[in-house]
């Protein structure tokens, strides 16, 4: 049997993800949807690895912050904005609790577009 390594090559590779939500906030906190226009707790993560940053894009400005949050197999993320009574407070959320990856001071009444990205290390 031959040794593929081409798929040596690629399970040895440290894999990128980028997860795409994206909701209207106007003055309600709210989980942004995800694929499938589902808004909920979180998608479950089939590896282990680290949530590596958030961008928040709301039609004029671009908010982003980076960091390494750990998770595990079957842990599941998803992006909560928080209304604060001016403006929101955007979260990655791990098994439903904010984690330490978010941007702030993201206007109301508009279009949010947000990108997780997540390195799989298993």
């Amino acid at each position: 049997m031959s040794v593929n390594k081409t798929l040596n090559y690629l399970k040895s590779e440290q894999s990128i993800v980028t997860f795409c939500f994206s909701d209207a906030v106007v003055s309600t906190s709210k989980y942004l949807k995800g694929a499938g226009t589902i808004s909920n707790d979180g998608f479950p993560l089939p590896y282990p690895g680290l949530i590596l940053g958030i961008q928040v894009y709301d039609g004029t400005n671009l908010y982003q912050t980076s960091g390494a949050v750990e998770f595990s197999a079957n842990d599941r993320i998803a992006v909560f904005a928080n209304y604060t009574g001016s403006n929101f407070t955007v979260y990655v959320h791990k098994n439903g609790v904010n984690t330490i990856i978010l941007v702030q001071n993201v206007p109301g009444s508009v279009n949010l577009l947000v990108t997780v990205t997540c390195k799989f290390t298993g």
